[in-house]
């Protein structure tokens, strides 16, 4: 692996005029990873109740490694690299080697989609879009009972915030360095990808930065970009020494300021982003407070795609499920909810609480796959307390190995 970095590293400091002549060789290796591409097996604890977890996981972009492990394990995980193996017998490899391999996670790719097109399988976008309507005046958006204006509201009194609006080439460069760059690192540790300067101030839309300031002094922004008519919350950036201040309000304050500004501009719609498709995820979930809801754009700029399997019934396979309720592409190519119960009475409570996060992010159709009940006690259970579809199905009809 190291060798690879130090050749991309070589690769990118060529000539392009030069670079143009290795690219024939640059396909073939895309080619050869795409068939061969590498193994790793993840053992550890599961993150909520500590049960033995191993997961295994094909593919090599680093940023989807360190989003999985730091969603599903407790930080004492172990990473055993098993190589680059041919695609068809990876499955041969894990069964004969691996046989307490709960979930395998694939990297699609075309090799991959034809491989498994006919396994039992959820295919989860690495990210998903989401919108708020903001139709409604900002005063009746902060009486909705789970709304998080009305306390943004009060922080923003509380605190004497205010906002300004700045196009100036300056301030761009202290909001990317100074705003953007900090908080990304903070936010997202070790799976943060830093998108850069050119790539945040493209010449294609217009640019704006709404800034929270308390007296005088800027604490952190928003990077608004418009195009056809079309407000879109593009970036966030919180200065480094405020960090330790997000308690007090700051995004919730930078949402405030963004929809009134917007709904006095004539605005009905602000697309807020992408984040996680794990509803529980910190920043999906807090998008989901403040109003968000669901796009079914699934073809966003550079999204990639994670197929998952389930191999084997574990405790641990049914902890990470139960706590961690997803939203995925379905065969229809629309994007819906998986959510998962097993026979405990205490998880009856969680999920009616991801249910109805579910149902608050405009999931249109959701999915209940339960272990442990036969579909018609699951449907006694809880059909009656819900209001979306739902398809309940018992956990087995996943499971490759039972």
């Amino acid at each position: 692996m190291r060798i690879i970095s130090l050749l991309k590293i070589i690769y990118l400091k060529i000539p392009n005029r030069i670079r143009i002549l290795l690219r024939p060789l640059l396909f073939l290796y895309k080619g050869m990873t795409s068939i061969y591409p590498p193994v790793y097996i993840w053992n550890g604890t599961s993150k909520h109740n500590n049960f033995p977890l191993c997961v295994a996981y094909i593919g090599k972009t680093c940023t989807f490694q360190r989003y999985y492990l730091s969603l599903l394990f407790n930080p004492d995980f172990k990473v055993t690299f098993l190589g680059n193996r041919l695609l068809y017998f990876i499955m041969f490899l894990l069964e004969k080697k691996h046989h307490d391999c709960a979930i395998t996670l694939w990297e699609l790719n075309r090799p991959m989609k034809w491989y498994l097109q006919k396994k039992q399988k959820f295919i989860i976008p690495f990210w998903i879009e989401s919108e708020i309507d903001i139709s409604q005046p900002i005063k009746k958006m902060e009486r909705k009972s789970k709304s998080g204006y009305r306390d943004s509201a009060r922080l923003i009194r509380k605190y004497g915030y205010t906002c300004e609006f700045s196009n100036e080439p300056d301030v761009f460069a202290d909001f990317y360095h100074n705003m953007y760059t900090p908080f990304v690192r903070y936010r997202f540790g070790d799976s943060a990808t830093l998108w850069k300067y050119h790539e945040i101030f493209d010449t294609e839309s217009q640019h704006e930065l709404i800034l929270l300031k308390k007296q005088s002094e800027i604490l952190g922004g928003f990077l608004m970009k418009y195009k056809n008519n079309d407000a879109k919350i593009s970036f966030l950036g919180i200065k480094k020494k405020y960090l330790k201040n997000l308690h007090e309000g700051l995004l919730g304050a930078l949402y405030y300021f963004t929809v009134q500004t917007l709904q006095n501009r004539g605005c009905h719609k602000v697309f807020i982003g992408v984040s996680h498709a794990f509803i529980n995820d910190s920043v999906t979930r807090y998008k989901i407070h403040m109003m968000a809801q669901l796009t079914q754009d699934i073809k966003y700029k550079n999204n990639k795609y994670i197929s998952m399997l389930i191999h084997r019934d574990t405790a641990g396979l049914r902890d990470t499920l139960v706590n961690n309720p997803f939203i995925y592409l379905a065969e229809n190519e629309q994007l819906q909810g998986a959510l998962w119960l097993s026979d405990h009475n205490k998880e009856k409570t969680d999920f009616l609480k991801n249910y109805n996060r579910m149902k608050r992010f405009g999931v249109k159709h959701c999915e209940v796959n339960c272990f442990g009940k036969s579909e018609q006690q699951l449907k006694n259970d809880i059909f009656n307390t819900v209001v979306t579809p739902l398809a309940i199905h018992n956990a087995d009809k996943y499971i490759v190995n039972r």
